[in-house]
């Protein structure tokens, strides 16, 4: 079986880059060698390769999958993935697997816009779901039903 080509190296970036380096460098080699800004010059194939190599390094789960099948992981990686358990209950304080901190998506404030479409959504879904369980949950005959059929009383 072939192995894949070194997706680090097609995007210049070293395998210790983080997820911003590498979209950088995507984006600029992708201006560099897009079809459109190059008239007459067949770089179709470089920026196939390119796409490719991001697709994969650009995506946590596909990028962490590449590594495990392309590099040894070294003796610090080797500690890092390995659980900490301390020798005695409460003498030691367990640090959080990296899967458990936040990522950085979430530590950055929405965009006003963002937030409104945000919570627009979340009226335009909540206020039917509450309409309907109110409506299931009522009590026929209480006073916040809807009477059908009103007969108008003339006070003399």
């Amino acid at each position: 079986m072939a192995l894949s080509p070194d997706y680090y190296a097609v995007l210049g970036v070293p395998s210790t880059a983080s997820r911003d380096t590498i979209h950088s460098a995507w984006k600029a080699l992708l201006r560099q060698y897009h079809p459109d800004a190059n008239h007459g010059v067949d770089v179709s194939a470089r920026a196939k390769e390119i796409n490719e190599a991001y697709a994969v390094l650009g995506r946590k789960d596909a990028r962490a999958a590449y590594d495990r099948l392309h590099f040894k992981p070294s003796a610090h990686q080797a500690a890092a993935d390995r659980p900490v358990h301390p020798r005695k209950a409460g003498r030691h304080a367990m640090r959080p697997k990296p899967s458990m901190q936040p990522s950085g998506s979430f530590s950055q404030p929405l965009d006003t816009n963002d937030w409104l479409i945000g919570l627009f959504l979340l009226i335009l879904t909540a206020a039917p779901l509450a309409t309907i369980l109110v409506l299931y949950y009522e009590e026929p005959g209480s006073a916040s039903t809807v009477r059908h059929s009103v007969a108008v009383h003339r006070v003399p």
